[in-house]
């Protein structure tokens, strides 16, 4: 017979007996029974996978699912491009010319040096670009095609950034109904505005909306 020591009460027992005869204790000279040990390993397994998370917080910030991160800022998702029906040349000789025209009035503001968006909270927003009504008319018809083109270009940059040229700011109660319209805007989405200058040269005026995409 081998005897050792009950682990729990010090006592001395038979080694391999089930019962310590002095304190009454299960397997009294081996280790924490086999449901026991696995009870504690996986209790350790879930401590440890709920806590990855406030640990990932704590480091890098809260985990958000991405249709949700979408929704609270929809502008962190681009939408498809739109393919324009221009050409490419097109757009960029359009670009050209609109900077070439705008040069000879210097005291225009920079807001109508580029395309803007038009409409932004109608049902139809565009995008624009504005043209002094003496410079339209002097233009050839090809002319006028590229700055049409240009104008549809800057159509995805819009859709993607509506707010850079607006005065509504990106948190403003209007700008969620103003990302719902331009997420909307299509290949046809473009116009070319024309009008008088103002008297003190700063404008150009909204006098008529000549073109727009079919």
């Amino acid at each position: 017979m081998t005897l050792t020591k009950c682990k729990n009460c010090g006592s001395p027992v038979e080694k391999g007996v089930k019962l310590c005869p002095h304190c009454g204790r299960k397997n009294p000279t081996g280790g924490l029974p086999t449901g026991v040990k696995l009870f504690m390993v996986l209790t350790a397994v879930i401590l440890l996978v709920s806590a990855i998370p406030k640990m990932i917080a704590e480091h890098h910030g809260p985990i958000i699912p991405r249709s949700v991160q979408n929704a609270i800022n929809p502008e962190s998702s681009a939408p498809a491009p739109i393919i324009s029906k221009f050409s490419q040349d097109q757009a960029t000789r359009g670009q050209s010319l609109h900077e070439k025209i705008l040069a000879r009035y210097p005291r225009v503001d920079a807001y109508y040096k580029k395309a803007y968006l038009s409409g932004a909270l109608s049902e139809n927003p565009l995008s624009v670009i504005s043209v002094p009504a003496a410079d339209w008319e002097a233009l050839s018809e090809e002319k006028r095609i590229c700055l049409e083109a240009y104008a549809a270009s800057r159509i995805n940059a819009i859709r993607s950034s509506p707010f850079d040229s607006l005065t509504i700011p990106s948190d403003a109660p209007a700008a969620p109904l103003v990302r719902q319209r331009v997420s909307n805007m299509t290949a046809d989405s473009w116009g070319v505005m024309v009008g008088a200058i103002s008297v003190d040269g700063r404008v150009i005026q909204p006098d008529n909306l000549v073109i727009k995409g079919h």
